[in-house]
C-alpha cells in the first residue's frame, strides 16, 4: 500500500461527503423528473431558463450551462444532475496513485513532492487517492444519475485510458485542482494568476507548442493543453462536454477499440509523451476545449501581447473558427476566453532548456521524469521550444 499524504481529509470525511452528495443527487433526481415532465409542455425558452445559472441574467455572454450539443442526452443529464455554479473552483487538490506502473509505496522523491502540495496549500483539502478509492467515489455519484458514463468508464480498453478519464470525472464531480503525482509545485495555488474582472472557473496550461515548419514531426497537434495539472469548478460545462465525447466513443466503438494493440499504440507518441492514437489524453482534451470555446456566442476574449519572432506556422484554420492554436501560441502571460483562463507554457511545464530564472513570474508547477505515463516519458525525445 502506498504512503498517502492527506491534509484535513480521511475515510470518514470522504464517506460523509459521499452521503451528502447522495442526498443531493436524490433531490436533483426528483427535480430533473419534474423538469422533463414540464419540458414536454413548454417552449425552448423555458428550458433555457432551467439550464441557465440563476445568478446570471439571461442576456449574459458568460458560459451557458446548456449542452453545447443539444442532441446529446449524456451531456444533458450531466448538466442537469450536477448543475454548474458560477463560483471559484473548490479548494480541493486531487492526486491519484496505484495504476499499472505504480505499485507498492511511493518513492521518497514522489512522496516529498506530494507533501509539498499539501504543506504549501494549507487552506486546501488535499486527497491522495488510490485509483480504486477514486473509482468508488465516482461510481457512487454516477451509477444512479448518469450510469452511461460509468458504463463507458468501465468499458475503456486500457488502464491508462481509465486513469486519464478518472481525472476529469473527479474534478467534474467535486471540483478543484487535479495534479499528477510527478508534478512538482513551484508556487502555492493562491499565488497563481486569477483574474479580478472576468472571473475564472476553468484553468488550463499549454503543454506543447511548436512554431516550426516540422511541428507535425514532434507533436500530434500544433498546440495542446496539459492534463497533468488543471483546475475547474465542479459541474463546468466544458468537462461535461469532454466526458460526453469520451463516453460516446467508448460506448459506440467498443469492438473497434478492443481490436487495437494499445501497448504498441502507446509507444508511438509525440515529444510530450502523448500517443498518436489518443482516446482520453491531451489531444481530445485540446480538441474539445477548442470546440467548446468556439461554441460560446460572442465570447469575450482578453488577449495578451505575444513575442512573435517569426510568423505563426501551422495548418490552415477555417474562417468560422474564431479560436484555434493561433489564438494561444507563444503567449507569454495568461489569456482568457469568458471564464476559461489559459496559462502560458511555462506555467505547468517549466522553463525552456538553458533558462534558469522565470522572469515572467508565471511558473507554478513543473513535471519530473518519474513515470512512463507522464510528460517527457520518452526521455530520448526533447520537447521543441515554442519560439
Amino acid at each position: 500500500m502506498p504512503s498517502f499524504v492527506s491534509s484535513g481529509i480521511n475515510s470518514d470525511q470522504l464517506l460523509k461527503r459521499k452521503l451528502a452528495r447522495g442526498k443531493y443527487v436524490w433531490f436533483i433526481s426528483i427535480a430533473v423528473f419534474l423538469f422533463f415532465e414540464v419540458a414536454l409542455q413548454t417552449a425552448y425558452s423555458t428550458m433555457k431558463l432551467v439550464f441557465s445559472s440563476p445568478s446570471l441574467p439571461e442576456t449574459s455572454s458568460r458560459t451557458s450551462t446548456k449542452p453545447v450539443d443539444s442532441s446529446s442526452p449524456i451531456e444533458t443529464k450531466l448538466l442537469a444532475m450536477f448543475p454548474f455554479e458560477d463560483a471559484d473552483p473548490e479548494n480541493n487538490i486531487f492526486q491519484l496513485w496505484g495504476f499499472e506502473s505504480q505499485t507498492g509505496d511511493m518513492p521518497q522523491e514522489v512522496s516529498e513532492m506530494v507533501h509539498k502540495w499539501s504543506s504549501e496549500n494549507p487552506s486546501y483539502v488535499h486527497s491522495v487517492l488510490e485509483v480504486s478509492q477514486a473509482e468508488a467515489l465516482v461510481e457512487e455519484m454516477l451509477i444512479t444519475s448518469v450510469p452511461e458514463v460509468w458504463q463507458a468508464y468501465k468499458g475503456l480498453p486500457h488502464p491508462r485510458h481509465r486513469y486519464e478519464f478518472l481525472k476529469y470525472l473527479l474534478i467534474y464531480l467535486f471540483g478543484g485542482t487535479y495534479v499528477d503525482t510527478y508534478v512538482e509545485l513551484q508556487k502555492p495555488i493562491n499565488e497563481w494568476y486569477h483574474p479580478r474582472m472576468m472571473y475564472g472557473r476553468l484553468y488550463v496550461g499549454i503543454l506543447g507548442d511548436s512554431n516550426e515548419p516540422d511541428y507535425d514531426q514532434h507533436l500530434n497537434r500544433r498546440l495542446t493543453f496539459s492534463t497533468s495539472v488543471f483546475q475547474a469548478r465542479s459541474g463546468h460545462p466544458f468537462l461535461a462536454k469532454l466526458i460526453t465525447r469520451i463516453s460516446h466513443t467508448a460506448l459506440q466503438q467498443t469492438k473497434k477499440l478492443k481490436k487495437i494493440d494499445w501497448e504498441a499504440a502507446f509507444h508511438k507518441s509525440d515529444s510530450t509523451g502523448e500517443p498518436s492514437v489518443s482516446l482520453t489524453g491531451p489531444s481530445i482534451f485540446t480538441d474539445t476545449l477548442m470546440d467548446y470555446l468556439n461554441s460560446i456566442p460572442n465570447a469575450v476574449h482578453v488577449s495578451v501581447a505575444k513575442t512573435l519572432q517569426s510568423p505563426i506556422v501551422g495548418p490552415e484554420v477555417p474562417k468560422s473558427q474564431r479560436f484555434s492554436y493561433k489564438t494561444f501560441t507563444q503567449i507569454q502571460a495568461p489569456s482568457q476566453v469568458e471564464d476559461v483562463v489559459i496559462y502560458p507554457q511555462v506555467s505547468f511545464q517549466g522553463l525552456p532548456d538553458g533558462q534558469e530564472h522565470d522572469s515572467s513570474n508565471y511558473l507554478y508547477a513543473k513535471p519530473r521524469d518519474f513515470f512512463k505515463w507522464g510528460y517527457k516519458s520518452n526521455l530520448h525525445l526533447k520537447t521543441p521550444e515554442s519560439g
